[in-house]
């Protein structure tokens, strides 16, 4: 990722070939399940919204609210969900609670995100 060691896989395809083919042959995107696991991700960031069929396996745990008005980004939150590929959710939940006191100010890491 962006001024980080992390692996990204985007699955809208802008920084991914293979997801921006198989969003042109599966336009509901049922292929995000496998697509992950294959690729052995834990966690999942996305614009929700933008995503017709979300994996039943994976478990919606946190949102991330902008808190001032978007400029340069597509939607003013994301949502975070564990995938079966995670090794240890409690250490996920762990890190997003320490990733919460590095937030700016009015920027909301909402831990029970309910619907």
């Amino acid at each position: 990722g962006y001024a980080s060691n992390q692996r990204v896989f985007d699955l809208v395809g802008l920084a991914s070939r293979e997801a921006l083919i198989r969003n042109q042959q599966d336009p509901k995107h049922f292929w995000i399940g496998p697509g992950v696991a294959e690729q052995n991700i834990g966690l999942v960031i996305i614009y929700d919204n933008w995503f017709r069929s979300l994996p039943n396996s994976w478990t919606k745990v946190a949102t991330l609210k902008l808190g001032h008005p978007k400029v340069a980004i597509a939607e003013d939150q994301v949502s975070f969900f564990i995938t079966p590929q995670t090794d240890d959710s409690q250490k996920v939940i762990e890190d997003l609670k320490a990733f919460q006191s590095t937030l700016p100010k009015g920027v909301i890491l909402d831990l029970d995100p309910r619907e």
